[in-house]
């Protein structure tokens, strides 16, 4: 933090602004608790969550609060040490030092139900009266209710300790009843979920990890990378905002402990569709998403409830086959071997050989920049029984492996380990590059 300058440009719209890091620190060390938003002036995103952030929404609910939690937006060169994965970003702050990431719905009342959240001593409330109840079920989006008695305590302690690893996502309450049980009131649903004895944490989690997601969900972009990473199954439905989803409303519940059914605007999501190779479809349109190994099903005949039905028992029973962009099948030339997705299996994922991918764009400069190195490696190791040297168009082509980060993106697929490759990050050159593939790594 070598700027030393002081600047809040603000409070407008309710909301601070800063032009550098300095400032920054010296406003949060101020103030208990700072609601962060991280932008980026050419995000679209951005330009939609404005209003939201600004007043009359979160800023003017927030300043209203007992201790009032101010409202900061910064822009994302200032070079934060945090992982983000689109704009905007938001982070609650509790002095210069303590961070933490909201990773839920940009909108009011679910942002507003995190600070509230975050700022309870305890991550479980005890509720005494039906009044507090309603309340919580009003702010929350999702509320999980514990059924216990206070002298209950190994109930309590298996609640609690799951409480603490998930208050930051819903809120935990307890309700004194002499008959135990777990229940969660989700905003949307038409009833609770419940969970009898025995209530181990074990089964708990296991539990909430299908009991916290509605039967549809509408996907918003700031969601989507933690939909992926948790490996489930996702089946999107292409078609706009007035969609009746009830004519769904079975199927989504009858497959919910399998896969999760999505609501997608293809006009704020634009690039999905194509994604899923379906082309340019007559919406509603649905596809499925195989995360694991970045698989694609679309599906093919008219949208109606019975061909979603079908086609998600289809797929689930193993009788669909992806569909794989693929450019054509190169003449190779050079000594580097142009992997497309049809040749995706036999080339990198193939069993004999230790395989170098650089993974690139048509259009990314720094691959082109590096092309002429990447050839002498190739050279060094043409006619290798042990090592192949390949690269692949992320453009052209689909790529199972969904941990690519940036272009250009190296990663090395040794014999007998394919499915744990490990990335490499060093120095681009010939030499570096031996280092790595012959260092047993």
């Amino acid at each position: 933090m070598s700027d030393t300058t002081v600047s809040n440009l603000g409070p407008e719209d309710g909301v601070h602004r800063f032009d550098n890091l300095v400032a920054l620190d010296e406003f949060c060390h101020s103030h208990n608790t700072v609601l962060l938003s991280i932008t980026h002036p050419l995000a679209p995103s951005c330009k939609r969550f404005a209003p939201v952030f600004q007043e009359p929404k979160v800023a003017t609910a927030l300043s209203g609060y007992p201790s009032p939690v101010p409202c900061v937006e910064i822009p994302t060169v200032f070079g934060l040490r945090i992982d983000i994965r689109g704009f905007p970003t938001l982070v609650i702050c509790h002095g210069a030092k303590k961070w933490k990431k909201y990773h839920g719905p940009l909108k009011e009342l679910d942002i507003l139900a995190f600070v509230k959240r975050d700022s309870r001593s305890d991550p479980v409330q005890k509720i005494s009266t039906t009044a507090e109840l309603s309340h919580e079920l009003e702010t929350q989006p999702i509320v999980i209710i514990g059924y216990v008695n206070d002298d209950d305590y190994i109930t309590l302690k298996s609640f609690t300790s799951v409480a603490k690893d998930l208050q930051d996502s819903f809120s935990f309450v307890t309700v004194p009843k002499t008959s135990q049980s777990i229940a969660v009131y989700t905003n949307g649903q038409p009833y609770p979920s419940h969970l009898e004895p025995p209530l181990t944490p074990e089964r708990i989690q296991t539990f909430l990890s299908t009991a916290t997601r509605p039967f549809i969900m509408q996907l918003l972009p700031e969601l989507h990378y933690n939909l992926l990473q948790k490996q489930l199954p996702l089946g999107y439905i292409f078609t706009s905002p007035s969609f009746d989803t009830s004519s769904i409303l079975d199927i989504a519940k009858k497959y919910h402990s399998q896969i999760q059914l999505l609501t997608v605007d293809p006009t704020i999501v634009t690039d999905l569709p194509d994604t899923m190779n379906l082309g340019s479809p007559d919406f509603p349109a649905f596809a499925i998403h195989s995360p694991p190994r970045n698989k694609k099903y679309p599906l093919i005949a008219p949208f109606s409830p019975t061909a979603v039905d079908d086609f998600i028992n289809a797929f689930l029973s193993d009788k669909l086959k992806p569909s794989i962009k693929s450019a054509p099948v190169p003449i190779q030339k050079g000594p580097i071997v142009e992997v497309v997705g049809s040749t995706y299996d036999d080339i990198i994922l193939g069993e004999t050989k230790d395989v170098l991918v650089e993974f690139y764009t048509p259009w990314c400069g720094p691959c082109k920049a590096l092309l002429p190195e990447y050839e002498k490696l190739a050279d060094f190791y043409r006619g290798s029984d042990k090592v192949v040297i390949a690269k692949l168009d992320c453009e052209s082509n689909d790529v199972p492996d969904g941990d690519i980060r940036g272009f250009p993106w190296f990663k090395l697929y040794r014999a007998g380990r394919k499915y744990e490759p490990v990335t490499y990050s060093g120095e681009r050159r010939v030499d570096a590059w031996r280092r790595f593939i012959e260092g047993g790594n």
